[in-house]
């Protein structure tokens, strides 16, 4: 049986991978860590984009839909994610471009993955 996607915004995750983009060498902050921080963003992120997720408006951002953000482009949208849930809370969800993050969850999986094998 599967397991269900992310029910809570996985706002620690989103700390732990800025974190790591802005000190990739903190001892503070293992690889593991990181990458099931990835892991559940990116569940929580198809938990909202997928058909069966909320209905969320907004448009994709196909264009800025790529598998090769720089760290400056990853912590800005990340933070901006952030401080949107921060302030304005859960009315938010639909009109973030979850797709776009869930893309840079990857990258962070994949970036660590390739250090790991």
């Amino acid at each position: 049986m599967l397991q269900p996607y992310p029910t809570d915004f996985p706002a620690y995750a989103i700390g732990v991978i800025l974190d790591k983009i802005k000190n990739p060498e903190s001892p503070t902050n293992p690889i593991e860590g990181v990458v099931h921080s990835a892991w559940e963003l990116i569940g929580w992120g198809l938990g909202q984009a997928l058909p069966d997720g909320p209905k969320i408006s907004g448009d994709p951002a196909g264009e800025l839909l790529k598998s090769d953000y720089t760290d400056a482009e990853m912590v800005s949208l990340l933070e901006s994610v952030q401080n949107s849930v921060a302030s304005q809370g859960p009315q938010v969800y639909g009109v973030i471009p979850w797709i776009l993050i869930v893309s840079i969850a990857i990258q962070i999986l994949q970036r660590y993955m390739k250090k790991r094998g």
